[in-house]
């Protein structure tokens, strides 16, 4: 029960804090959720020394933490600035897999958590948006997003969990639709009024290839190979002269935007190529930095692969492609007759979010990622460990648990003990 209860805790958190409603519960709010992420890493990442099956979770969670530590020290050593460790820690939804995985809490039941915390999220959202918003302007509040001129200003949503929500509810044929359709309804609600043009869009299309049937194996490998090559088209643009790739958008506003921060951190993406620029400690040390003009602000997140270059150079750019696949090929096993509604719907919303890293690494470096490491959490709960001296298993296959016959509510190595 408190392995349960401490993956739910964690879990609010990353929510809490993405949602951007803290700030209207309690000034404290937001800091108080960052303070649960970073006690989960600090409790759950030398628990994974205690087992050969989580050996994986901790080897990954040394090499992010210190990716993040050296990438800001790097920053401080570039720019002069101050040392601000606190900065990171919006980067620890990254090592939510901690927890996920070494809880022994099965992914499953972890799954089913998020959406009923989702589901709180968009009700929230979207039958209080009035309020909210009305709360959100008389406080100033940075839950209103300050949009370009053609949306304007609007309620921030983090349309991940809205989109999330949307699939489990399409998958889980055995709910109530009295349950099921309003929640859908609900969903596509939040994510239309949040105004993500672009997410809008891959949500549509993965759920038409979903319907039609067309995620299978050889078509994800396709998308995989297509996001490819329009990175290399967009990496091409920094070497080639006098051809930019984000000119052809530039008659959406938020097209042009990007093609501004293109132009303006190529040279420093040329400069610092091996090592990138790191993370900064604030925004407002990036833009002094950047020396960014005073109306408007560069934000290399917006440009998809060459974010990663930017901030973390040839190393990050790598697992960016790797991360990619990850979230696209590969998917956790599904038994032969059962249905899995949990992780089909991990399953699109990964699919959605690497489809949409060709304009945003959001999975990688923002609270998006708790994704992939609901996903990796899968891979280490899920997959058939050797034992200590054979051979034969692929290291990196996910390999389904045999049938067993069930005895509790957790199923297989996933299970709670």
């Amino acid at each position: 029960m408190a392995m349960r209860c401490a993956v739910f805790v964690v879990l609010v958190a990353v929510v809490l804090k993405a949602s951007g409603l803290g700030e209207l519960i309690h000034p404290d709010a937001d800091m108080l959720a960052l303070a649960v992420m970073v006690a989960s890493v600090a409790i759950f990442l030398p628990l994974c020394l205690t087992g050969q099956r989580y050996f994986p979770a901790f080897v990954a969670g040394v090499v992010v933490i210190a990716m993040f530590v050296l990438a800001h020290l790097n920053f401080v050593r570039l720019s002069g600035s101050a040392v601000n460790f606190n900065a990171i820690f919006a980067y620890f939804p990254a090592l939510a897999f901690l927890p996920l995985a070494r809880s022994r809490v099965s992914i499953d039941r972890s799954l089913r958590y998020l959406v009923w915390i989702s589901a709180a999220y968009v009700l929230i959202y979207t039958l209080g948006y009035s309020q909210i918003m009305n709360a959100a302007q008389s406080a100033g509040a940075h839950i209103l997003k300050q949009g370009d001129y053609e949306r304007g200003v609007r309620l921030l949503f983090a349309p991940a969990f809205g989109a999330f929500l949307f699939f489990f509810m399409m998958e889980w044929r055995r709910g109530s639709l009295i349950v099921r359709i309003p929640l859908m309804a609900l969903s596509v609600l939040a994510i239309w009024l949040s105004n993500y043009r672009t997410f809008l869009v891959i949500f549509l299309l993965v759920l038409v290839m979903r319907s039609a049937r067309l995620l299978n194996p050889l078509v994800r490998w396709l998308i995989f190979g297509v996001l490819v090559a329009a990175y290399l088209v967009l990496l091409a643009g920094l070497v080639i002269p006098d051809w930019e790739p984000f000119a052809y958008f530039v008659d959406d506003a938020s097209g042009f935007a990007r093609l501004l921060a293109y132009r303006h951190i190529t040279p420093f993406v040329l400069d610092h190529w091996l090592t990138g620029v790191g993370v900064a400690g604030s925004n407002m040390a990036l833009q002094s930095y950047l020396r960014s003009p005073s109306f408007y602000s560069v934000y290399p997140t917006d440009l998809g692969p060459i974010g990663p270059l930017f901030v973390f150079g040839i190393g990050g750019l790598a697992v960016y492609v790797l991360l990619t696949w990850f979230m696209i090929v590969q998917r956790l096993p599904i038994r032969f007759g059962s249905t899995h509604p949990e992780r089909m719907a991990l399953h699109m919303i990964a699919m959605v979010y690497g489809i949409q890293g060709i304009i945003s690494p959001s999975f990688m470096i923002e609270n998006n990622s708790l994704f992939v490491a609901f996903m990796f959490a899968g891979w280490i709960q899920l997959r058939r460990v050797k034992p200590v001296g054979s051979t034969g298993l692929h290291p990196l296959a996910f390999k389904p648990q045999p049938r067993m016959r069930r005895t509790g509510p957790d199923e297989g190595h996933g299970g709670e003990e």
